[in-house]
């Protein structure tokens, strides 16, 4: 399901794209497609017990040296300020290993350019949840913040570069995250690189 899920998000990613690329001929502004691989490393993995009304009644710190996650994201945004500041909205594929769950964030994205050049480092944050596609889905929040490089490898292609705290909190019930039992909190560095659709 999960390799079906992923060819199914790359595809869709680049039917957004095309007509990006179709009619934005000035870079940096109006519309952009990003496809986007990440590799998280999890620092610190938390599971909790939570009674409503009493708070956390049990909790276990669990080994995260070998804790990590892969990441296919797509987002689809605009420039609110051409050359500075773009917002999107995202959808992604997350694959946890140990503890062994998956998740697919939806969220909002904002970027800002600090140069107006076309390569031009930024800072960026997102935030959203973990959407339920069936059972073998977690329900969740999401959060990024970070900051990259981004450079043109051709008239309408960028690559970018970027580091960003990516903490990650999972139900794992099937109730959302702040009413959710049990849950998973985790704390974690995401290494990301991007291809930006102009």
């Amino acid at each position: 399901m999960i390799k079906r899920l992923t060819r199914i998000s790359i595809l869709w990613s680049f039917v957004l794209a095309y007509p990006v690329v179709a009619q934005d001929l000035n870079k940096n502004e109006k519309w952009y497609g990003t496809v986007k691989l990440s590799h998280v490393n999890n620092t610190r993995i938390i599971s909790k017990k939570v009674v409503p009304g009493q708070g956390v009644v049990a909790s276990t710190v669990y080994d995260a040296s070998q804790a990590s996650a892969t990441s296919l994201n797509f987002t689809f945004g605009y420039f609110l300020l051409p050359r500075h500041l773009a917002a999107g909205v995202g959808l992604g594929l997350d694959g946890y290993k140990r503890p062994y769950f998956n998740t697919a964030p939806l969220y909002l994205e904002l970027h800002y350019f600090l140069k107006k050049k076309r390569n031009t480092p930024f800072i960026y944050t997102a935030c959203g949840g973990f959407i339920p596609y069936g059972m073998a889905f977690s329900k969740g929040v999401y959060f990024r913040a970070g900051a990259g490089y981004k450079g043109f490898v051709s008239k309408k292609l960028a690559l970018a570069l970027s580091v960003s705290y990516a903490p990650a909190g999972i139900s794992l019930t099937r109730q959302p995250y702040y009413r959710s039992e049990y849950k998973v909190d985790i704390n974690a560095v995401a290494f990301t690189l991007a291809f930006i659709l102009f």
